[in-house]
């Protein structure tokens, strides 16, 4: 319990003191093992569980750890056969049965982890992560209408789920199908218009199918009820430079500068409004254009000067 409660040094130590009193203790030891997993000594996880084991062949713990252990250390056959143990002894624990799939399924045993997906659904079918581990290996196996499925009831059961909508998107990318896919979020958004992770998904939906000023919006509205939400800020920052880039391919110099004046007017954090101008710098006149348009602005005259380039680095994104 003190493990799971994020304190595994007391843990470990309350652990060892109630072996020393009874030192046949299956749970002990199976508690034992999953304590030094908690303290990252997977090498004195294992023997701790393999003698829980010992003691009491049916000890489901020892079992699962095990084969949870196994399966991080790349021992994927040994893994494999450590679940299965696990479910002969709990059949309903859908868990169990998700994790034996991601172990099959790192085997290329890919339709026997289908398989397992489905029955851990059965089991739990409000489980949003067991149906995005089904949509994504139905994604890599290649079918996508399945994995559509499976991604759609994740989504509906977790909005929230940043896996769920990035297998989404990108299976209705590869069936083309972003057309759809913009429908469902606006509608989506009706029922969560708060949400960051759905709005950043209709902006990469908008921008890739050319709607360009539409998803500029959807990202700054995530970049509002998100500000340091990395995806959002790369998706405006990409999306911002390619209808600049279009407004300089036209010799339309004054619009693609206006695009960056506009920039500067939304409440964005001053490190992002400085990456927003540097990116000016790519395109030939616009950096000037800015400073003819807006030559009081001390951001701009300091971040466009000449001298600009050698001032302090681009800073780096924030994890989101």
């Amino acid at each position: 319990m003190l493990c799971q409660n994020g304190q595994p040094k007391q843990g470990l130590t309350e652990i060892e003191k109630a072996i020393e009193l009874r030192s046949n203790s299956a749970h002990g030891h199976a508690c034992l093992g999953y304590a030094l997993l908690c303290q990252y000594q997977p090498s004195e996880a294992r023997p701790a569980f393999l003698q829980a084991l010992k003691f009491d062949p049916n000890n489901v713990s020892a079992y699962t750890n095990s084969g949870n252990l196994l399966a991080a250390q790349r021992k994927l056959q040994e893994a494999v056969a450590a679940f299965p143990k696990a479910i002969k002894i709990d059949p309903g624990n859908a868990t169990y049965l998700n994790n034996l799939a991601e172990a099959l399924f790192r085997l290329d045993e890919g339709k026997e982890s289908i398989a397992h997906y489905r029955r851990a659904v059965q089991l739990e079918p409000a489980n949003a992560s067991i149906l995005v581990n089904l949509g994504f290996t139905m994604r890599q196996l290649g079918r996508f209408e399945e994995a559509v499925i499976a991604y759609r009831k994740a989504i509906e059961l977790d909005p929230d789920s940043s896996k769920g909508h990035i297998g989404y998107f990108n299976t209705m990318a590869k069936l083309g199908k972003l057309n759809e896919a913009i429908v469902e979020y606006r509608s989506a958004l009706e029922q969560n218009p708060n949400n960051p992770i759905i709005r950043v998904h209709l902006g990469c939906a908008l921008a890739n199918t050319g709607r360009h000023e539409e998803a500029l919006t959807e990202y700054q509205k995530t970049i509002y009820l998100k500000p340091k939400y990395r995806l959002a800020r790369q998706g405006y920052l990409k999306t911002l430079t390619n209808l600049v880039r279009r407004k300089v391919k036209e010799k339309n110099i004054s619009e693609a500068a206006e695009y960056y004046l506009s920039a500067l007017q939304l409440d964005f954090d001053l490190s992002f409004q400085k990456r927003i101008l540097r990116s000016a710098r790519e395109f030939d006149g616009v950096a000037e254009k800015i400073h003819e348009l807006a030559p009081e602005n001390h951001l701009i005259r300091f971040e466009l000067s000449p001298q600009a380039e050698d001032n302090e680095p681009a800073p780096q994104e924030p994890a989101s």
